[in-house]
């Protein structure tokens, strides 16, 4: 290359008044704030101007004929000798970013180069080295190497967020997504997400969804702010996301698209739809205790008529003839009576006031001790399939509740059934932790035993599930139940800190599973349901306390007992019991009072009696009673009761058998 200060520069250059001569390129070169450097084929340099050898830190006429090896380190030698060959060999241009130093070694910078062949002359096109011109671009790696790190922190913040964030384009298209919006799209990694729309993950309905509003926020520019929405995820299962969605803006306050912030309350929204769930179950049980508390009250009163009307009637059979004319007659007025007791005992059970006397039964035991009459219950079209687990949890329960359970049940299925079907009973264990005793407000964990109704009939729809267990509910056609059946078990259950749950879809039968607690001790062998009758004649001599503040029911009970040959002192109240014994000539041998009176109760009455009177038998009766003598509708042990309303025979029996303990 031509040394540009050379005379035949010079020269040439003044062939026109408007190309600058050698000089003035030689100064022009050497003012320009770039590096500008020649090398011949060998490497050694050949041209270098005066702003090079500065930042090199030699003079010119030093550098020239040396070699890169001369002022660099030997790996930055190495690789520039590198480039130059392939320059000359390719004879084109390149443009690297590459690290310079200092010849002391005390700089280290980072340049752009533009590297190039040399070429002898335009005319013969010979490459005879390399030319390069460099700027120091220090700096701008440093704004960017920080950019990178800040870039870098940025990603990793957004990356380690729970929360969903992702950038959209115009069409919805993902082209931003930090992990956990990869992870909840079911993906590992972003590049398996960008470029793609939300059809690409969700179902249609949802993605639709998703997609219209994006599209909305686009064409008005308005934020879409904290949007609950759900996404159904494997297993039948609901991811709920509250979703922000805003324009992104470009520098040139261009719209390019937009971001979106989701932030999952699932677990919020499960607790929200828990926490109903208690409400809805606090509310019906509230319902459920004041119509108990109604039907309650109003069946005390009808077990007093029905006491009255019962009671007389049978008295008056007593004294007819046996072919009397107007045998049948009071025979149909005691059995509509029954009828009636039999559904005020309903009633009863249903608002947990019926009498219960527990005991500790094996559940397999009743339910094929009582198959033979649930067959006739239901019907021969309909088959009961049993599945009992053999090694069954006993449970304590009053075995007459517990068979009405079964045929209430029964029932209600064979109702569900009119063209038959099947009946499966089955048995089990259950264990139930705090967590699903926090779901029900009147669960509390532990053992429990499971009896679960299976039928496959109609099934039973959720307006209706809603109400089943309401007395007087029903879908039955006119004149065709009570309404009852399935409001006694429900009664039962509660009473015996039970519960009770319906599974049904119409068209899909149901389910009933009932779940008792266990029993801690073993059941007796040998199960007898049934009240025996005692032994002995049902007459006597004895001398008994009737205390009833009803004046019917006391006449009736009074009439009863003078008929079996009692001598019979009757009161209206507590206080007036105690001031006629204080003045007998010989205590009673029995007292029969009510449980529930004004003012004194029968408890305490019998209470006070009883320190005077050691070996004075005593036996409550009422319709209904409260925890005078019971504990959540249970028998106190030793308690003797008899449940009004009662037959002649049944309170002879009764008393007949209290007073022959004192033998």
């Amino acid at each position: 290359m031509p040394d540009p200060t050379s005379p035949a520069a010079g020269n040439s250059a003044q062939t026109s008044p408007f190309l600058p001569d050698g000089a003035l390129l030689a100064s022009l070169i050497h003012s320009l704030p770039l590096n500008v450097y020649a090398k011949d084929r060998e490497g050694c340099f050949i041209f270098a101007n005066s702003f090079y050898c500065q930042n090199v830190g030699i003079a010119v006429a030093d550098l020239l004929g040396r070699t890169d090896y001369d002022i660099h380190p030997e790996h930055l030698a190495r690789k520039f000798r590198a480039d130059d060959r392939r320059i000359m060999e390719c004879g084109c241009r390149e443009t690297i970013e590459e690290q310079w130093r200092a010849i002391d070694g005390s700089a280290i910078s980072f340049v752009q180069v533009i590297k190039a062949p040399l070429y002898d002359s335009p005319e013969n096109g010979n490459i005879i080295g390399t030319i390069g011109i460099f700027w120091d671009i220090t700096e701008r790696k440093r704004v960017e190497s920080e950019l990178a790190e800040e870039r870098s922190l940025l990603r990793t913040l957004i990356d380690n967020l729970p929360d969903y964030i992702y950038v959209k384009d115009l069409e919805s298209r993902i082209v931003l997504a930090n992990t956990a919006q990869v992870e909840v799209l079911g993906r590992t990694e972003q590049k398996e997400v960008l470029g793609r729309t939300d059809f690409d993950f969700y179902p249609e309905q949802e993605a639709r969804v998703y997609y219209d509003d994006e599209q909305r926020l686009l064409a008005t520019g308005i934020p879409l702010i904290d949007k609950e929405e759900m996404a159904p995820v494997e297993g039948g299962h609901e991811r709920w996301t509250l979703t922000t969605k805003i324009p992104l803006y470009n520098t040139e306050q261009n719209l390019v698209g937009l971001v979106g912030i989701g932030h999952d309350i699932t677990r919020r929204k499960r607790e929200e739809r828990e926490r109903q769930q208690l409400e809805e179950q606090l509310q019906q049980a509230r319902k459920m205790e004041s119509v108990g508390t109604l039907t309650a009250g109003i069946a005390h009163d009808f077990n007093n008529l029905l006491n009255i009307i019962n009671g007389y009637t049978e008295l008056l059979q007593m004294t007819l003839e046996a072919g009397s004319p107007h045998q049948e007659s009071l025979g149909r007025i005691l059995q509509a009576g029954r009828s009636a007791a039999d559904l005020v005992g309903q009633l009863l059970a249903f608002s947990r006031r019926q009498i219960a006397q527990p005991k500790i039964v094996d559940l397999n035991s009743i339910i094929t001790g009582i198959r033979p009459m649930l067959q006739r219950v239901i019907g021969e079209n309909i088959e009961v399939v049993l599945d009992l687990r053999p090694d069954l949890w006993p449970v304590r329960i009053d075995p007459a509740q517990l068979e009405q359970i079964i045929l209430n049940l029964a029932a209600n299925a064979r109702d569900a059934m009119p063209y038959g079907g099947t009946l499966i009973m089955e048995t089990g264990h259950a264990e139930l932790d705090e967590q699903y005793a926090r779901r029900y407000s009147e669960v509390l964990p532990g053992r429990y035993v499971v009896f679960s109704v299976t039928d496959n009939g109609v099934g039973i729809s959720k307006e209706i599930q809603e109400h089943i267990f309401e007395p007087f509910y029903t879908t039955k056609e006119k004149n065709r139940g009570t309404g009852l059946g399935l409001a006694t078990v429900f009664g039962i259950v509660k009473q015996n800190r039970g519960h009770i749950w319906l599974t049904s879809e119409p068209g899909q039968g149901a389910t009933f599973n009932l779940y008792f607690p266990l029993a801690e001790e073993p059941p007796p062998r040998e199960h007898d349901l049934q009240d025996t009758v005692p032994a002995g004649k049902p007459t006597g001599h004895e001398t008994i306390l009737v205390v009833e503040d009803q004046p019917a029911l006391q006449d009736l009970a009074r009439t009863i007992l003078e008929n079996l040959g009692y001598s019979v002192i009757t009161a209206t109240s507590g206080g007036e019991a105690l001031q006629l014994a204080d003045n007998l000539a010989q205590p009673p041998d029995l007292l029969l009072t009510d449980v529930i009176m004004p003012g004194m109760s029968g408890r305490v009455l019998a209470d006070q009696l009883c320190r005077r009177y050691p070996r004075l038998q005593v036996l409550y009766m009422s319709g209904y009673t409260d925890d005078a003598i019971v504990h959540y509708g249970i028998l106190e042990p030793g308690i003797e009761f008899i449940h009004k309303p009662f037959t002649p025979t049944g309170l002879a029996n009764r008393i007949r058998s209290l007073l022959d303990r004192q033998d």
